[in-house]
């Protein structure tokens, strides 16, 4: 059987392997022709819908231990990379992050505004606190890189880092 020019072997039609099949394969041409309809449109403003495959192994991630090759340019559809595998980029998530905290803070001194935030980055830290009850203020810190977030204890408040975090969070957290 063809479909989409990709040949399935021994995969029945209509059967769970072949859609999930499909799915993976479709994201990049998805991804192909929306940037191609995008540009020619001249519409680089637009809602996206979220998509995301929530596996077992999520709970494992590699945390970036320097800022070597750190990207620059974070296109909006890069968002679908892997979206629909059970692994974790959580190292393209970081530098994300990392980049539009840095961006906030420049902006932050340019309009001499210390509670300024950047509505995206507010947005994401708004849905980390919601995803993952008694952590807040999602923060990436330097020497040495990490990231951070704050646990509400009988305590007090305590600084944790992202490894630190139990298999249930880092499962069901948002990167």
């Amino acid at each position: 059987m063809v479909l989409h020019g990709i040949a399935l072997k021994g995969v029945a039609s209509g059967t769970l392997k072949q859609q999930i099949f499909l799915a993976f394969a479709g994201c990049q041409k998805l991804t192909d022709w929306l940037m191609i309809y995008l540009v020619a449109e001249d519409r680089l403003s637009f809602p996206l819908p979220v998509l995301a495959y929530y596996g077992t192994g999520r709970g494992v991630f590699e945390n970036p231990m320097r800022r070597r090759n750190f990207k620059k340019m974070f296109p909006r559809l890069d968002g679908y990379d892997e979206c629909l595998a059970s692994k974790v980029d959580f190292r393209s998530f970081f530098q994300w992050f990392h980049y539009m905290e840095n961006l906030e803070n420049r902006k932050i001194v340019e309009f001499k505004d210390f509670d300024y935030q950047l509505p995206v980055l507010a947005a994401v830290r708004e849905a980390m606190e919601g995803v993952l009850p008694g952590l807040r203020n999602p923060r990436t810190a330097l020497a040495p890189l990490r990231f951070l977030m704050d646990y509400d204890s009988p305590r007090g408040t305590i600084e944790q880092r992202i490894e630190q975090l139990s298999d249930g969070y880092r499962i069901s957290s948002p990167w």
